[in-house]
């Protein structure tokens, strides 16, 4: 399944941007419907103490694709479990 970036924006736009925020270390943080963008080290260990889950540029690439349930199933498990998740295609 794949979304449609927002209108006036190509699927190739989406791709350079998640390259982008990737290079540049940058991560997403969530917690309550409250989101920070998280850009050092020191940062990501503060929103953990508070709370956060922790996503990488990949994560929300992957996160926006998939359904409302699937959505709750992989922040639950972030929550919990912490750690990266490593993305393949299926075979």
């Amino acid at each position: 399944m794949r979304t449609e970036p927002k209108p006036g924006h190509t699927p190739a736009e989406f791709e350079d941007s998640m390259h982008r925020l990737d290079a540049a270390g940058t991560l997403v943080a969530v917690c309550d419907g409250l989101v920070r963008i998280i850009r050092t080290d020191g940062q990501a260990h503060q929103a953990v103490l508070d709370g956060f889950t922790l996503y990488t540029p990949a994560d929300m690439s992957h996160y926006v694709q998939l359904e409302m349930h699937e959505r709750r199933m992989l922040h639950e498990f972030k929550r919990r479990f912490g750690g990266i998740v490593e993305w393949r295609d299926a075979c």
